[in-house]
């Protein structure tokens, strides 16, 4: 493994002359402090939590009509077949 990367360092600087890529990665970027990377956290935390909430509020919604609507249904097919509403 030494030699390994005793080989690699020794070849760099002929890579380079023929524009080779470096044998390891170059980070252009300059790295996100911990700070960044906490706020970063947190508003995706946020989002995730505004999502997960509004999903639970609109299936709760979407329950509660379907059952109205069964029920509604349910209370006139009732009534019709006890002939207390005359839809025929």
């Amino acid at each position: 493994m030494e030699l390994m990367k005793a080989q690699i360092i020794d070849s760099y600087p002929a890579m380079a002359d023929h524009k080779m890529p470096a044998p390891y990665p170059v980070r252009t970027r300059r790295p996100t402090s911990s700070v960044a990377l906490k706020i970063k956290s947190t508003v995706i935390k946020q989002i995730v939590v505004v999502v997960v909430v509004v999903v639970v509020i609109v299936l709760a919604v979407v329950i509660v009509l379907v059952v109205v609507i069964v029920l509604v249904a349910v209370t006139v097919l009732v009534l019709v077949i006890r002939g207390w509403i005359n839809m025929f």
